[in-house]
């Protein structure tokens, strides 16, 4: 594959993963972090760290968004 084959790869899998989590005012911070953990994924060569990220962010986003709640 080229290299622009590959930058089509993960610019369309970042805007999957963006519209998968589609909320106007979380588009583009979801397609970001798309394009972030496509890029982890390809620097380590595993899946693994990026899932770890995807659910700190979570817990981040969570925490941060609902202080209080308790989970």
């Amino acid at each position: 594959m080229s290299e622009n084959e590959h930058k089509a790869g993960h610019t369309f899998s970042a805007l999957i993963f963006s519209l998968y989590h589609m909320t106007v005012g979380n588009l583009f911070f979801a397609f970001v972090m798309g394009i972030s953990f496509a890029l982890l994924t390809i620097y380590t060569g595993s899946i693994v760290p990026a899932i770890f990220f995807h659910f700190l962010v979570n817990e981040i986003m969570d925490h941060h968004a609902f202080p209080g709640k308790g989970y």
